[in-house]
């Protein structure tokens, strides 16, 4: 019987995740990137030759997800495999295929609409704004807060699918994924809009003030988008209410 996989374990998955893509092919896809997150685990368990073999084999069949959420089934594929070394009559495999085949599509389209078309541009955005005010910040901040945002999906992904298995897609809401994507739609409209009227203006952000508008209006702004309050209606009410404020403070 294998023991439960430790911290330090599921670091060495995520960090095996990032080469996820590394190996495309067009037969199998993701598959050797797939099965590359597994090997932790198959060295840690100390089989003979012809077990490592075995589980190699079963994870290399065709896969294809978004990259970042994959990390999610790689964890379903471990809590798996190790019930099938903790059990005597062992673990019926079909049944991992056909959950992997029917999320790795969901995922994908969640993983891409999410991360790839939300996060990431609203990211960049958001250091392409930062970078008016405090120059080289604004990279800076852009690699730290998606980077951040990505291992975090990766890390979590691997620990809710191998803690809750076969499971786990209880544990997947996806009409908050639909929300939270429009959420960030919402504030990336807001943001865009917002950073042309800040590059006129960026050399000017030399005192407080401005600054502190500018983060105001952003958690107004966002909370305006929890009130369903349409982005036109938003832009138009923290229009008048910077003027009252600049009028205050000029």
């Amino acid at each position: 019987m294998i023991g439960k996989l430790g911290s330090l374990d599921f670091w060495r998955v995520v960090y095996r995740s990032f080469f996820f893509q590394s190996t495309w092919n067009y037969e199998r896809m993701m598959n050797l990137g797939y099965c590359f997150c597994l090997l932790p685990f198959v060295k840690r368990v100390a089989l003979d030759e012809e077990g490592r073999k075995k589980i190699v084999l079963r994870n290399m069949r065709f896969f294809n997800s978004n990259p970042y959420l994959s990390s999610f089934l790689v964890g379903v594929s471990l809590n798996f495999e190790e019930k099938n070394f903790n059990s005597k009559t062992g673990v019926d495999f079909k049944k991992l295929e056909r959950l992997k085949r029917r999320l790795s599509e969901s995922l994908a389209v969640i993983g891409d609409q999410l991360l790839w078309a939300r996060i990431l541009p609203l990211t960049a955005f958001i250091g392409f704004t930062v970078s008016f005010i405090w120059g080289i910040l604004g990279p800076v901040l852009f690699f730290l807060i998606f980077n951040f945002v990505q291992i975090y999906v990766r890390f979590k992904g691997v620990v809710l699918g191998y803690r809750e298995g076969e499971n786990a897609v209880r544990k997947l809401d996806f009409k908050k994924f639909n929300k939270i994507a429009e959420y960030l739609f919402g504030f990336g409209a807001f943001l865009s809009g917002f950073v042309f009227v800040m590059i006129p203006v960026s050399q000017s952000y030399k005192n407080m003030p401005e600054l502190i508008v500018f983060a105001l209006s952003a958690v107004v702004m966002f909370f305006f988008l929890r009130l369903k309050i349409t982005v036109p209606v938003s832009l138009v009410v923290l229009i008048f209410a910077g003027i009252f404020t600049g009028a205050i403070i000029y």
